[in-house]
């Protein structure tokens, strides 16, 4: 979720997820009505907000309503602050080269950026009467839905490789042990200073090799 949120959102802080709350109409952020309908997404996708909301229904049910009511309206918050984040810009400060802090665009930016680019073309260039489909910017919705499958496709299928990879592992202590040595050696810091993640990345050869490879059982040790 940490590299998700800086690369989709600009999100520099690490993300953590609150705990459950048990009043179903508490407060939620975006981040966790993402995770709890990604979790309940069987729930999500074919129960109306309105029916899992009823008081009837089990709390977490009543939660899952409340992030499904809510979710337009946080990511219409998300997507308001981006437009003044940039209107507040001044063009002479745009960056053109890479830094590690700020420099490059976020995925929220850029769609939000080339949908109001081609808007405001097409509505300078196109009669009102002309057919709304022939207009090629992505609406509000078009956007919500890309942050959606980005978050939630990127969350929930990320947390399943990992929890596949520590089950594997957990029956292989052999290969723990192997790429054990190579995190040690590659990532460790007696000072505990910062890990750069594109220097260390392109070291951990054997860790790489365990999350990509077919299953471990296949492959003798080297």
């Amino acid at each position: 979720m940490n590299v998700l949120g800086r690369i989709a959102y600009g999100h520099d802080k690490p993300f953590a997820l609150s705990q459950p709350s048990t009043k179903p109409s508490a407060d939620i952020s975006y981040v966790d009505a993402i995770s709890l309908v990604t979790d309940k997404l069987i729930y999500a996708a074919f129960l109306p907000a309105s029916f899992l909301g009823l008081p009837f229904m089990p709390q977490v049910s009543q939660r899952l309503g409340t992030a499904l009511k809510r979710l337009p309206g946080l990511t219409q918050h998300m997507l308001n602050q981006e437009r003044q984040s940039s209107a507040s810009k001044s063009p002479h400060s745009t960056q053109t080269t890479e830094s590690p802090n700020n420099s490059r665009g976020t995925i929220m930016e850029e769609l939000v950026r080339l949908s109001d680019q081609e808007k405001t073309r097409t509505d300078a260039s196109t009669p009102d009467s002309l057919d709304k489909v022939t207009k090629k910017f992505l609406t509000e919705e078009e956007i919500a839905g890309n942050l959606f499958i980005f978050t939630a496709a990127g969350f929930d299928t990320t947390a399943n490789t990992m929890s596949y990879a520590v089950a594997l592992l957990a029956v292989y202590p052999e290969w723990q042990a192997w790429i054990r040595t190579e995190i040690d050696t590659v990532l460790g810091r007696p000072d505990m200073s910062p890990i750069d993640y594109a220097s260390a990345f392109p070291k951990l050869v054997r860790c790489l090799a365990v999350m990509v490879s077919y299953p471990i059982s296949t492959y003798s040790h080297p």
